[in-house]
């Protein structure tokens, strides 16, 4: 049995009360007595011979039903040697939603009787009340009626009392009695799909979509499932080949699971699939409420609902037969999960399929460095889709050099290529994207006369300054408010301004070009509410919106018919963070958000605005050029022995004042560890977020080939725990991160 103790990562064995014995499965949660305390644990597995002779014994099972099997215990032991985490963390991601603490009714149970003896018993005890219990003997009768009539089924209490007048005390009464007892009826909630019309009937293919359809129909029917990498432009038809694979694992029986890689994308998502195959899909993703999560993985744990649409967790869903599990945007750095367990979602659904026999695709307009040297080296079956459905163009992409605006004296945020444009694009009745990757109104508050910059306190960020829903700063990684001060709180000066333009400050500046357009901003200020990405989908296809302005979240595969211009504010403002994948995460933004425009009849255009026109990201992005994309990022991976040609391990450490002295104990153990092996060891060193909520950051990294930098990072670990301790310090172990924040 696994156990949820900080630190251990045992199995502990426990005696099976001889009336439990039979209930008693794998994949249950159960209640156990650990340390003179009563704590969960889950059911992996039944033991011949225990290596302890006195065995307490297991006081109670907290659901009967199991959240996992035996293949689901042995993923999670995968999964915690992939990512070096406790096994018993890996096991609560196959658990459902709200499936830890104690056993809660999660579905509204509306109450309703029914007879509990036969209907003569029941008119001769019904006679013996009319004198001294009437209302019971009402109530009795209503169900009596209802039975002579073929109506046997429980009648809810609220309708029973307004029938016959009898209140709820007599209705318990009548149950004390055993003339009627409750019945629970179950109530499924289940989220509202976007009210999209979205065509049922399958379009016909292009003769690109058949032969990649038919490629990937000859990998799932020969004997080596290999993962598909699909690599096809924006606006290809990549999801028509999803629907149609679906198609075919239901036909046979089989089950399957789509991920997408934001919640934006899910009622998307979700309409398509679910007006194809109604009635038969769930969604699973964190922006639903936890009883709703809940009833939703009951249905495909059942197998009511053998299609699965969801975000990074959905990987996990317990879909009966899994055939088919398909991975959009595959190469989105959201499928990292980025606390522990610090999983892959890519890597897992890769994982899962091979335990499963089903077919795994990938799918990506911009395939990650590591999927498209997979494929290159043979191990993904490769299949690319050039064209866009009925031949459509990639909108032409117009590349504007802000310094040349600048010395033309246009201190605006826009261009004046973008701002002719966008009335262009208003005045046709069309609608506009803009892409500023960095929310609020303004990046920083500076004084002019000292030149401090407003910071967190608790972090090593500046704070950005918000101006709705009134002024506000506001430190975007521990969300702390502060107001705005009235002057330099180093100097005491008034000439504090706001500097550098976040999404606010484009929304603003557009409401002022245009003061009839219609604009939505798009980002995590905006869509926390729940209900708000599918609210922001049916507005924008009813044609409610002219601008949207955005961050990321309108890069990733959103499907806009009548958007005609793409306009990215600042093209290079993630090339310059401190990260080995900063170029890649550039090139894949500026395609995937210049490919939302010209996916309808009418062409698109896409306006690129950057400070840094010559390098080979943004060139390569401008010009389609994925091909040398890849081989200058390709040299320079390679070179530097980042991933895919090599494995890094990131430790964390943080804490107070002892942090540093904890991480420098951390890099003495690794470095011990990694004595003999072809490792390289870098650190302690600062962390380039060195301070988040108050807590210094320091880490370690670890870079070699194949398996080695895992493996002196487990063997490490056991070394360093005591130091840690007594430095009173956190430590988090992240294998091949995604970011080095």
């Amino acid at each position: 049995m696994d156990i949820p103790v900080p630190g251990v990562d045992r199995v502990f064995h426990y005696r099976v009360p001889d009336p439990l014995a039979p209930r008693v499965r794998v994949g249950q949660r159960v209640l156990v007595p650990f340390g003179g305390r009563r704590v969960e644990g889950y059911v992996v597995g039944f033991a011949v011979e225990t290596p302890v002779q006195e065995l307490k014994p297991l006081i109670g099972i907290q659901a009967e039903a199991p959240f996992f099997d035996g293949a689901g215990v042995a993923l999670a032991e995968w999964i915690s040697e992939q990512w070096l985490c406790l096994r018993v963390e890996a096991l609560r991601c196959l658990a459902p939603p709200g499936a830890t603490g104690p056993e809660r009714v999660r579905a509204r149970i509306v109450p309703g009787w029914r007879l509990a003896v036969d209907p003569g018993a029941a008119r001769e005890a019904m006679t013996q009340l009319l004198a001294r219990a009437p209302r019971q003997a009402a109530a009795l009768s209503v169900l009596l009626q209802a039975a002579a009539a073929g109506d046997p089924g429980p009648i809810p209490a609220a309708e029973l009392g307004r029938r016959s007048g009898a209140s709820p005390a007599s209705l318990r009464a009548l149950a004390a009695r055993g003339l009627i007892e409750g019945a629970a009826v179950r109530i499924e909630r289940k989220p509202a799909p976007p009210r999209v019309p979205v065509g049922a009937v399958p379009p016909p293919l292009t003769r690109e979509q058949a032969q990649a359809l038919a490629a990937i129909t000859a990998v799932r029917q020969s004997g080596n499932r290999r993962p598909v990498l699909l690599y096809g432009v924006t606006g290809s038809g990549k999801t028509e080949i999803y629907l149609r694979l679906m198609a075919d694992a239901l036909a046979a029986g089989q089950g399957a699971i789509v991920l997408v890689p934001e919640i934006a994308l899910t009622p998307q998502t979700f309409a398509r699939f679910s007006a194809r195959f109604p009635g038969r899909v769930a969604v699973l993703h964190s922006g639903l409420a936890a009883g709703e999560r809940f009833d939703q993985w009951e249905r495909v744990a059942q197998g009511r609902a053998p299609i699965v649409v969801g975000a990074r967790s959905a990987v996990f869903a317990p879909v009966p037969n899994l055939g088919l599990i398909i991975v959009d945007e595959e190469h989105e750095t959201s499928y990292k999960q980025e606390e522990s367990p610090r999983y892959h979602a890519r890597e897992v659904a890769l994982e899962r399929a091979r335990r499963s026999g089903a077919l795994c695709v990938l799918g990506s307009a911009t395939p990650s460095l590591e999927s498209y040297v997979r494929a290159l080296q043979g191990a993904y079956e490769l299949v690319r889709l050039r064209q866009r459905v009925d031949g459509r163009p990639l909108p032409p992409v117009e590349v504007v050099d802000m310094r040349a605006e600048m010395l033309a004296g246009n201190r605006s945020i826009f261009s004046a290529r973008l701002v002719d444009a966008l009335g262009e694009t208003l005045a046709r009745g069309r609608q506009a994207v803009l892409f500023l990757n960095r929310r609020g109104f303004s990046q920083f508050m500076l004084c002019r006369e000292c030149g401090h910059v407003v910071r967190c306190g608790d972090c090593a960020v500046s704070l950005t300054y918000h101006a709705a829903p009134a002024e506000h700063l506001r430190c975007h990684y521990c969300n702390a408010l502060h107001p705005v001060p009235y002057g330099c709180p180093q100097c005491g000066s008034r000439y504090l301004r706001p500097f550098g333009a976040g999404t606010q400050r484009v929304e603003a500046a557009v409401k002022e070009l245009f003061p009839a357009a219609r604009v939505q901003r798009v980002d995590l200020d905006t869509t926390a509410r729940k209900g708000a990405h599918t609210a922001l989908f049916e507005a924008v296809h009813r044609g409610q919106v002219d601008v949207i302005v955005g961050t990321q979240m309108v890069a990733k595969g959103l499907d806009f018919p009548n958007v005609t211009l793409v306009g990215v504010i600042a093209a290079d403002s993630a090339l310059h963070m401190p990260d080995f994948r900063a170029a890649e995460r550039t090139y894949q933004l500026l395609t995937q958000v210049g490919g939302r425009a010209g996916r309808g009849l009418d062409p698109g255009r896409v306006i690129v605005q950057t400070y840094a026109l010559d390098h080979y990201s943004i060139v390569a992005a401008c010009r389609y050029d994925d091909e040398g994309f890849y081989r200058t990022e390709t040299a320079y991976r390679k070179g530097s022995g980042y991933p895919p040609f090599g494995t890094l391990v990131r430790v964390l450490v943080s804490g107070g004042e002892g942090a540093a002295a904890a991480a420098q104990a951390v890099a003495e153990a690794v470095r011990q560890c990694a004595a003999g092996a072809d490792v390289a060891v870098s650190g302690p060193a600062p962390a380039p977020l060195h301070r988040l909520r108050g807590r210094e950051r320091w880490h370690v990294l670890i870079k070699g080939t194949g398996d080695g930098p895992r493996q002196v990072a487990a063997a490490a670990r056991e070394l360093w725990r005591g130091a840690v301790a007594r430095g009173q310090a956190a430590v988090a172990i992240d294998v091949n991160p995604v970011s080095l924040l």
